[in-house]
């Protein structure tokens, strides 16, 4: 079985990792002394949450990361964050359309994430479903 490292996404196995650390409840796996660093930094930024409410009762500040599809071949990950990351709540977006991955920061408190679908849909991308 392997995990994901949080900070540069690369897949390993934990018994090969170079480090872990635990925060509120979760064990996170590195590749390197430079992905401990990071994540120590703000190791709130590398939390994850449910992907079905999208909500994290012990912060407001909530990361996830949803599959997606572009459905326009000419739409590029810079034409869409900007705009995405200026609706209201979001703190932080970072799509890459190549991998399918859209990983998205903002304030559960103050986002509805049936809004950030309805964005992702006038913008033609799709979340896809496993």
């Amino acid at each position: 079985m392997t995990v994901r490292d949080p900070v540069y996404g690369m897949n390993i196995e934990p018994q090969s990792a170079f480090a872990k650390r635990q925060h509120m409840g979760q064990t996170f796996y590195f590749c390197s002394q430079s992905c401990v660093d990071q994540f120590d930094k703000e190791p709130h930024r590398y939390m994850t949450t449910s992907a079905t409410t999208g909500f994290n009762p012990e912060r407001t500040l909530t990361r996830i990361e949803l599959p997606v599809t572009r459905l326009r071949s000419n739409q590029t990950d810079s034409a869409v964050e900007p705009d995405l990351c200026a609706l209201p709540g979001v703190s932080g977006v970072k799509i890459n359309f190549t991998a399918g991955k859209l990983d998205l920061e903002y304030d559960a408190g103050k986002v509805d994430l049936t809004k950030i679908a309805e964005f992702l849909r006038k913008v033609d991308c799709v979340i896809r479903m496993w």
